[in-house]
């Protein structure tokens, strides 16, 4: 261990202790040590596209997950404090206050994180910065190609990285540094100036309901018969759930991708497990893909700098928010979304392609408001997803258009779905797009 380093772990989207390659690394590599989260105020404020980034029931899960997160460092004997600011002039103030020669953190695809963090290199040059892989199923160097030589779609990526072996590296916390004392936040008095609301949710925050879920659902037969499942529009088990945990860290994907695998080898393997791999691996590609393309992911042009017709009509744009459009499968997700914070595969991809053909919006407006609402809001995920049915990104083909109709017969024969999220009778459902005729002169 070199005696001299005093370091400072800067948690991210990394929001667990098991399974933190990185901060094992911090850990053995410094003589003291200090944790922290930073919840920016600048996430309640509005923003691109007139949004604030986040809602309420996000706001909870975060709580919830830095609580758990206190918890387990506690366990280990790590210190840790979460503050209502800035990263970055938390991390200033740490330099300056307790002489911090080595930052650490996960590696991560966000970025405004990296913005953060390569802001802070410049800053102080004397400074050490340490990033490791923890966010991914593959380091950086188990990838067969640069970053940079990214393949441009899915199908090419998954072909040359599905047989790489997933580790998970030793990560027992043997020797655990000095702690210098700092002000704490404790999230559990929900000590942000706007404080949210308690809202109740399906979903805990947290690495101890996380690991919970994981193991109920692979000690039930859900992995076997979840390609059957996947695209049923409600239901607890209709989807596998984790991605709220995977989303902020909380779970590991490669814990995540073990169980998986240790499912298929002592129960049972076939086209579902085969199925749960695969949309593993599509989370992978767009957390390679946003780390590639950077600022790109929030360009209206894309990745491809392809020219859209796409326009924003505020009209219509908050009669799909408020689920109030002429499509009851649209209103019906929609209602959906804004109550639980959640929203099926198949919603999500029904109301996008909703909002980029039927309504004609601006696609990047649609990813803003799933970016504030869902509870399992991945950047590159999201953003990734939208711009690929929006034909300005990883698609080899044009922008995807779900037929409403015929998405209405196949998933919700019955109506039974969009009876329960009253989607057929918001207003009595509009029979028009618009109140007015967009091309009338004004007089």
């Amino acid at each position: 261990m070199n005696n001299k380093l005093k370091g400072l772990f800067w948690f991210c989207q990394d929001l667990r202790v098991e399974d933190n390659y990185a901060l094992l690394h911090a850990v053995e590599e410094s003589e003291s040590l200090h944790c922290f989260y930073s919840f920016n105020p600048k996430l309640l404020q509005p923003k691109n596209f007139n949004i604030t980034s986040i809602s309420d029931r996000r706001i909870n899960f975060t709580i919830e997950t830095v609580a758990d997160l206190k918890e387990q460092l506690t366990e280990i004997g790590l210190n840790f404090s979460a503050y209502y600011d800035c990263p970055f002039r938390v991390i200033e103030q740490f330099i300056k206050a307790h002489q911090i020669n080595v930052i650490y953190r996960s590696k991560n695809n966000s970025y405004y994180e990296n913005y953060i963090w390569q802001k802070l290199q410049n800053r102080h040059p004397s400074v050490k910065f340490a990033q490791i892989d923890s966010d991914t199923l593959f380091d950086e160097n188990e990838l067969p190609f640069a970053v940079d030589e990214l393949p441009s779609s899915f199908s090419q990526f998954r072909k040359q990285v599905e047989d790489i072996d997933i580790n998970i590296k030793n990560c027992t916390f043997y020797k655990i540094p000095d702690n210098y004392k700092q002000s704490y936040w404790d999230p559990s008095i929900d000590s942000l100036s706007s404080s949210p609301k308690r809202l109740e949710s399906t979903f805990i925050g947290g690495t101890t309901a996380g690991k919970k879920h994981l193991s109920s659902y692979f000690n039930s037969n859900s992995p076997s018969s979840y390609k059957n499942n996947r695209n049923q529009l409600d239901g607890w088990n209709n989807s596998t759930k984790f991605s709220p945990w995977l989303a902020n860290g909380s779970l590991s994907v490669r814990t995540t991708a073990l169980n998986l695998k240790r499912y298929e080898s002592e129960v049972e393997f076939n086209d579902s497990t085969y199925w749960i791999g695969f949309e593993l691996l599509w989370r992978e590609y767009f957390h390679w893909y946003s780390k590639k393309h950077a600022g790109k992911l929030f360009s209206f042009k894309g990745i491809k700098g392809k020219s859209s017709h796409a326009c924003f009509y505020p009209e219509r744009y908050q009669m799909w928010i408020n689920g109030n459009t002429p499509f009851p499968i649209v209103n019906a997700c929609m209602q959906q979304l804004n109550a639980t914070g959640y929203m099926s595969n198949r919603g999500r991809q029904i109301v996008a392609s909703c909002f980029i053909n039927e309504l004609q919006l601006d696609w990047r407006y649609g990813a803003a408001y799933f970016e504030k609402q869902l509870i399992d809001y991945d950047v590159a995920v999201n953003w990734g997803n939208w711009q690929y049915l929006a034909g300005v990104g990883a698609d080899p083909r044009a922008k995807r258009h779900f037929n409403l109709d015929k998405q209405t017969q196949q998933f919700d024969p019955n109506g039974n779905f969009i009876s329960k999220w009253l989607g057929d009778s918001i207003n009595k459902t509009p029979k028009q797009l618009d109140s007015y005729d967009m091309v009338d002169w004004p007089i």
